[in-house]
This record gives C-alpha cells, sequence and structure tokens, in this order.
C-alpha cells in the first residue's frame, strides 16, 4: 500500500515539474521529502520556480516600485515561504540558494529606482 502511495507522488511530481524524480523522494502536501531529511531537492525546486516567476516579472514595460514590489511579494514570495518550518534551510548551499532569489529581486528594484 505504501508503495502505491509513493509511487503515485513520484509520478505526481514528474508529471508537475518535468524534472526527474530520485527513489527515495516522495511529494507530501507540497513539500519533496527525502530519507535523510535534507529538503535540498526541494529547496532547489523552488528556487528554480521563483526564478521562473521572477522572469515573467521582468519583461514589464517600466513597472515602478509600487508595481514591481506588489508582485514579488505575491508571486514569488510565497513560493519562497511556503512550508519554511518543515524544510528550513540550515546548510550554507541552500541558503543560498534561497537569498539568490532575492538578490535578483533587489537588483531589479535598484534598476528601477
Amino acid at each position: 500500500m505504501q508503495d502505491a502511495a509513493k509511487n503515485n507522488c513520484q509520478n505526481a511530481v514528474t508529471a508537475t515539474t518535468n524534472m526527474p524524480v530520485h527513489q527515495n523522494m516522495v511529494l507530501n502536501v507540497g513539500i519533496m521529502v527525502d530519507d535523510g531529511l535534507t529538503f535540498s531537492e526541494h529547496i532547489h525546486r523552488t528556487a528554480i520556480k521563483a526564478k521562473g516567476i521572477m522572469a515573467v516579472i521582468r519583461p514589464f514595460q517600466h513597472p515602478d516600485y509600487k508595481c514591481f514590489s506588489l508582485l514579488f511579494r505575491s508571486l514569488v514570495r510565497p513560493r519562497l515561504g511556503y512550508g519554511v518550518p518543515v524544510w528550513f534551510a540550515y546548510k550554507v548551499k541552500d541558503v543560498y540558494e534561497v537569498e539568490n532569489v532575492q538578490k535578483r529581486a533587489t537588483k531589479f528594484c535598484h534598476s528601477i529606482i
């Protein structure tokens, strides 16, 4: 029974993200869980999704600071913040990955002002 649920979760993950899933990972409530509870893969995929949303926000014709701030807070930050109490980034590489998305937004804000 657990193997069937695990396979369904893996199939759902590969269908939604188009990225290969490691054998020992399970998608549970939108958070990828592996055997070691490191959540590095989840953080990596979350950062990729957030960067993709940032790429969509960027081409707006001359967005002002308020517009960009609203878009960032409503579209990007929820992606980065979902489930943080569960997967809190404690590894340096994971922290840098999340901070990299926020630095991109900061650089974009400086180019607006």
